[in-house]
């Protein structure tokens, strides 16, 4: 089951820009329509003081005799600047969440009746780095960064605007931009209220050339949480175990 060590990296764009930057030889080929569309969407998500998205993701997973097969998650990601993110995952190993708050990180396995908890920096950048750090997958991390799409910007390579596009009932621009270990395209809305919309990553370099697809739905950047949105309140039923939680043998 080679595969299953594919999801962490293809569902973080950082994992392919880490040390990418510094290894151009060259400045980076990007036109402007791409560049512009691009920075119009992360520049809403870095001056959204809180926002939340459903993303829908499917992915490879590469067998041991390169066979694929498609498996996928669900993510509902909560977010409140500067300090305050929730994200809740359904897939095949069932539902469990991160909850952060200030300076604690909660991860709960309802269904088998576990939870950890952990002081954690006061940072939502901070947090991340630590919970990477862990094993702590949390999907498309460098959105959720105080610099969305960072990491990834100064990673890429060459990039390529395609047109208007029609995608899930709208038209949407395309994108298509390569950093030095994958290759991506990007679908963004209408640039009066732009958002992320659809993201394809392709890895030609790994064993089995895997790759990912995940749709955002239900953008909503002027959310009304609920109190103890970000906190974990246990069943008194659940057991507390140490952090992070370990899935046969690795942290989820």
């Amino acid at each position: 089951m080679t595969g299953r060590l594919f999801v962490p990296v293809l569902l973080s764009a950082a994992a392919y820009t880490t040390g990418c930057a510094t290894q151009a030889a060259q400045e980076p080929q990007v036109d402007p329509a791409t560049a512009g569309v691009l920075l119009e969407a992360c520049t809403r998500l870095r001056e959204a003081p809180a926002f939340s998205v459903r993303i829908d993701t499917s992915y490879d997973l590469v067998m041991d005799n390169g066979r694929k097969i498609q498996l996928s998650r669900r993510d509902d990601v909560a977010l409140a600047r500067p300090d305050q993110l929730s994200v809740r995952v359904t897939d095949d190993i069932g539902e469990r969440a991160v909850y952060y708050s200030g300076s604690l990180i909660t991860e709960a396995l309802p269904e088998r009746g576990i939870y950890a908890s952990s002081a954690a920096p006061e940072s939502i950048d901070a947090m991340l780095d630590r919970a990477a750090e862990e094993g702590v997958v949390m999907p498309f991390e460098d959105l959720l960064r105080s610099r969305p799409c960072g990491a990834f910007a100064d990673a890429i390579e060459t990039g390529a605007y395609l047109g208007l596009h029609y995608v899930d009932g709208d038209w949407r621009h395309h994108l298509q931009l390569t950093t030095e270990e994958a290759n991506y395209q990007v679908w963004v809305s209408d640039l009066e209220a732009p958002t992320i919309d659809k993201v394809v990553v392709d890895v030609p370099k790994m064993d089995g050339a895997p790759q990912l697809t995940a749709v955002f739905s239900d953008w909503n950047f002027a959310p009304a949480f609920e109190p103890g949105s970000f906190r974990f309140t246990p069943d008194e039923s659940m057991q507390q175990v140490g952090f992070p939680i370990r899935v046969n043998g690795a942290a989820r």
